[in-house]
């Protein structure tokens, strides 16, 4: 190889390094904070497999290598640790990153039963509201999660990209069957984002394709009893989940 060939191929070796290193760098984040609660005070409230959802959804979202997850479990998950968690790691995202939480435990019409007491959905509002990041999502595995779509007024928001996706409708229950590995919600919304959702296989899970898949899964499984919920200002085609 001569003095010239050597001379373009070593720049374009440079050239290749370089887009790398931009991609990197410009490649968009996910901060999500996994809260479940199996064991609550006492026994009468004790749930089964909310641990193995956290787990779950930090494995997946750890999977695409761009994600910073926290995860809280049973007495972890107290009011204002997590307030405190969300405002920390969500105060790190920039404008193109994402922000998120996932929760799986008790709710109520209204919010969720964390570890100490209750939980109001508009705790979540607030710490979403306050971030930079232009995609803001919660995934909420409780019973009566759907109350959310009745308790906010979303005239006055002009951002579109704010997306609660909620296990139940709000006089329904969110489903353990010890025959699963996870919460029906949970096992299906898994099951999506790694892929079975991706009608179109171009490696984006969008707000529309992981609604369709849950909601359609959950129903069937369930004979009916539980019906997934999304609500919020977004549009259909934000992405959730991308894969490189």
């Amino acid at each position: 190889m001569n003095h010239s060939m050597r001379s373009r191929a070593w720049e374009r070796l440079l050239m290749a390094m370089l887009c790398l290193v931009c991609a990197t760098a410009l490649q968009a984040k996910t901060y999500i904070v996994c809260i479940g609660i199996i064991d609550y005070p006492g026994k009468e409230n004790d749930l089964s497999l909310c641990d193995k959802d956290v787990q779950t959804i930090k494995w997946l979202f750890d999977k695409t290598g761009d994600a910073e997850t926290v995860i809280m479990l049973n007495q972890e998950a107290t009011t204002v640790n997590i307030i405190n968690t969300m405002s920390r790691l969500f105060a790190k995202a920039e404008k193109d990153d994402a922000v998120a939480i996932f929760y799986t435990g008790h709710g109520y019409q209204g919010g969720l039963h964390v570890y100490d007491g209750e939980l109001p959905f508009e705790n979540i509002w607030k710490a979403f509201d306050t971030s930079h990041a232009k995609r803001r999502f919660a995934f909420i595995d409780a019973c009566f999660s759907g109350t959310m779509r009745k308790k906010y007024d979303l005239s006055h928001i002009s951002d579109k990209n704010i997306l609660f996706f909620m296990s139940s409708r709000s006089n329904e229950k969110s489903i353990e069957s010890l025959t699963m590995k996870n919460g029906m919600f949970t096992a299906y919304l898994n099951r999506g984002l790694r892929g079975s959702a991706d009608t179109n296989r171009d490696r984006t899970i969008t707000a529309k394709e992981i609604f369709t898949y849950v909601s359609q899964g959950v129903s069937k499984r369930s004979g009916g009893r539980q019906h997934p919920v999304m609500w919020g200002k977004f549009d259909d085609n934000m992405p959730i989940m991308v894969w490189k």
